[in-house]
């Protein structure tokens, strides 16, 4: 006869209540779920733990079933204990909670803790799921600075209150990291953008600061077009000539990473600071990728703002200059054509001959009446009446092709030349012969 056993066997396993399976057939089923297992009883001894729950909770596990309060003194959250315990006495299922397991040189881990009561005699024993939440919630709150930084963009706010809010957004995402922002000027020199948390003399120092290929962190960065990463400040030599400034910030790690324009030019910096020594790890380098490049749009678009609108002043400025010279011809022209109208008003006669002579003109046995209206503008044409006898009178009439000034010029001319030529006022053909020679 076999003896009874306290350890069920694989035969005599409740199918309805895993915990009763044998511990390979509980590892095959459970060790593969992506979310943290663990399963305790009412006297708070820990039966199960699948491997992602061991990595959440940092913990390496003795022999089970293994004690709860001992097993978890080890983690980094009282309040874990705590929730396990109140499922366990409420013996029933419990709303999600989230709790935080703290990391002192680094990203708190945020994990949600639900527990459920398992099938078997008087609910004796409960599984709490672990997941951990960190990754999801971090990735919102830096979607959501993110999106901060765009909207203050978007509303057409200066560069400065824009790259504050870039920093603020990743200081709070990375807490105990200090962070800033240089802006490179004329392809040359560094220019404070935004560091509100690194020390004022700091800042003060490094503003101008001349890149180099092995100018700290971020004069580097700067001119090699590439990130720089400095896990240990006092020992790296590109530090060297500013050891003595950074240790008096505090700081002891400094990564840089290039801000980049769309066509790959660099417009500046983005650093991370740390107060320990310390190695990136993938998440914190795309971190310091995506923030850069943050801040390379808001650079970017305010740079492109700034030339339309120093275009546009200087467009403006060259059409008030323009106007003014055009407002300086056209007084000069207006100038000329009173003095073209003064000429030709001067070309026109006076007065008419009398017939006979001196007699007044009531009296004359001929008498002129005139009127001249150009077509259009300042005309060149002009007439003139020549005494030829007591009772003939010459009339010279002249039609200027064109008009303006010009044909003004060439009526004075005319008219001098008529004036010179009044003896052969008798002899129309001897007239124009001696006008056009």
């Amino acid at each position: 006869m076999h003896q009874p056993t306290d350890q069920p066997s694989e035969s005599s396993a409740d199918l309805g209540d895993p915990t009763t399976f044998p511990g390979h057939l509980l590892a095959d089923l459970l060790d593969p779920v992506p979310i943290g297992i663990l399963i305790i009883d009412t006297e708070e001894r820990i039966h199960y733990l699948n491997p992602i729950g061991r990595e959440i909770l940092s913990l390496d596990l003795p022999a089970l079933p293994a004690p709860l309060e001992r097993t978890l003194a080890g983690t980094r959250s009282p309040l874990l204990l705590e929730l396990i315990r109140h499922a366990l006495s409420i013996a029933g299922a419990r709303a999600p909670e989230i709790v935080t397991l703290e990391n002192p040189t680094g990203i708190d881990q945020r994990v949600q803790v639900r527990s459920s009561p398992l099938p078997g005699p008087r609910f004796s024993r409960i599984m709490v799921s672990l997941i951990d939440v960190t990754l999801q919630e971090w990735e919102r709150k830096v979607q959501k600075s993110h999106e901060r930084s765009l909207e203050l963009l978007a509303a057409g706010d200066n560069l400065s209150k824009i790259l504050h809010s870039v920093i603020e957004g990743a200081e709070d995402a990375l807490p105990g990291m200090v962070c800033s922002i240089l802006l490179l000027e004329d392809g040359m020199r560094l220019r404070h953008g935004a560091a509100p948390s690194l020390p004022s003399f700091y800042n003060r120092a490094i503003d101008g600061l001349k890149i180099g290929n092995s100018v700290g962190s971020c004069g580097s960065a700067a001119f090699r077009g590439e990130r720089v990463i400095v896990s240990d400040i006092s020992t790296h030599p590109n530090w060297a000539p500013y050891r003595d400034l950074v240790a008096r910030a505090g700081f002891l790690a400094c990564w840089s990473q290039p801000i980049l324009s769309s066509k790959g030019e660099v417009l500046g910096t983005f650093a991370m600071y740390y107060k320990e020594r310390r190695e990136p790890g993938p998440r914190d380098l795309d971190f310091i990728d995506t923030t850069a490049h943050m801040a390379g749009i808001a650079i970017e678009r305010k740079r492109a703002e700034r030339l339309l609108r120093e275009a546009h002043d200087e467009l403006e400025l060259r059409v008030e200059r323009r106007v003014a010279e055009l407002a300086s011809v056209r007084e000069e022209m207006e100038g000329d054509l009173e003095l073209a109208r003064e000429v030709h008003d001067a070309c026109l006669p006076r007065s008419f001959p009398t017939f006979p002579l001196n007699v007044v003109p009531s009296e004359s046995a001929i008498r002129f009446f005139h009127r001249l209206r150009p077509t259009a503008g300042l005309a060149g044409d002009f007439f003139d009446i020549r005494s030829i006898s007591d009772s003939e009178a010459g009339l010279l009439i002249c039609d200027v092709m064109g008009r303006g000034v010009r044909t003004s010029l060439v009526t004075a001319m005319l008219r001098g030349l008529v004036g010179e030529l009044r003896d052969f006022a008798g002899l129309p053909g001897r007239f124009l012969q001696e006008l056009n020679g």
